[in-house]
């Protein structure tokens, strides 16, 4: 049996992890939080549950792995003290709030021989993974409306622009070699975000609206066999010639299996169980923080995007 710490039990642990957790049948959870009544609330369903009340009692167990789900502004403090004892972390993304910080992190994991995953769950949702395996894809658009809280601008796209943007560079075949950016800002807070993304065979556009009036997700490929259209990870609509093709999920499936978080945290039990491949690999969530750091960094509201990434691979 794996022993796994939790680190943070705030509303979306709760909601997009713990269900899972629960249903994990080799693992005995070592939970973390201050707050006193989730802890002995959450501990009491997860069932094979060690309630701790501080990160520095939850060190002193032994720990295969840990799943780290604190603010992004903890995020370093928090994973460093794992990762400098060797034990595999997932760290909700962004990994952190800068590009040099996540890049520390990762060098880190490398240093003491182990590994770092970045909880990009939209890689992981079936119908994503459907867009991802359409054969000759010439165009990809990824976009997320929304209406968020007065976030600041890095913020706004550490923590929301980035989920399009990697979900565009995950279904991309090759890493892009061109690029640029544009953003509208009222007041000077980003309201609208676009990128231009292209290789030698697709090309790419991810949008953000934080002034859209709703929520709503939407990821679309054009390929030589049809344009595949998907809404808020769950509704597929294929467009083959003058048909219209809708690819429904089982009126059984879960909202976490449809968003990608029960497959994600099984690959990660998995990795860590085998010390097998990371199922997120480093220099993809890197180039997806390179390029948010680009964005957040700019003074003009419009310019071009370069794909160096410093890495160690």
């Amino acid at each position: 049996m794996l022993n796994i710490g939790v680190v943070g039990i705030g509303a979306i642990a709760q909601k997009a992890y713990l269900p899972v957790m629960r249903s994990i049948g080799n693992v005995k959870w070592y939970m973390c939080t201050r707050n006193v009544e989730v802890l002995q609330r959450e501990s009491k369903l997860l069932g094979r549950c060690i309630p701790c009340s501080s990160v520095e009692e939850l060190l002193q167990f032994d720990l295969d792995g840990v799943m780290i789900h604190v603010s992004t502004e903890a995020h370093v403090e928090v994973a460093k003290q794992f990762l400098e004892k060797g034990i595999p972390v997932y760290l909700d993304k962004p990994i952190a709030p800068s590009y040099e910080e996540t890049l520390e992190l990762y060098r880190l994991a490398k240093e003491n021989q182990t590994f770092l995953t970045a909880g990009f769950n939209r890689r992981f949702a079936p119908k994503v993974v459907e867009l991802k395996n359409v054969l000759h894809k010439k165009r990809i658009i990824t976009e997320k409306n929304c209406t968020i809280p007065s976030f600041d601008n890095r913020t706004r796209i550490f923590d929301v622009f980035i989920h399009p943007l990697d979900t565009a560079l995950f279904l991309m075949d090759e890493k892009p070699n061109r690029g640029s950016f544009y953003y509208k800002k009222n007041r000077g807070v980003i309201e609208q975000c676009t990128i231009y993304l292209e290789n030698e065979e697709q090309s790419a556009i991810v949008m953000m609206n934080t002034e859209s009036g709703a929520n709503l997700e939407r990821i679309e490929v054009q390929a030589e066999t049809g344009t595949f259209s998907l809404q808020n990870l769950t509704d597929l609509t294929i467009y083959q010639g003058g048909e219209e093709i809708k690819d429904h999920f089982s009126s059984w499936d879960s909202t976490l299996y449809k968003r990608g978080f029960e497959s994600i945290v099984h690959s990660f039990i998995i990795a860590v169980q085998t010390n097998g491949e990371n199922p997120v690999s480093p220099i993809s969530s890197l180039l997806s923080h390179f390029i948010c750091e680009r964005l957040a960094h700019a003074k003009a509201s419009e310019g071009f995007l370069s794909f160096d990434v410093e890495t160690d691979e």
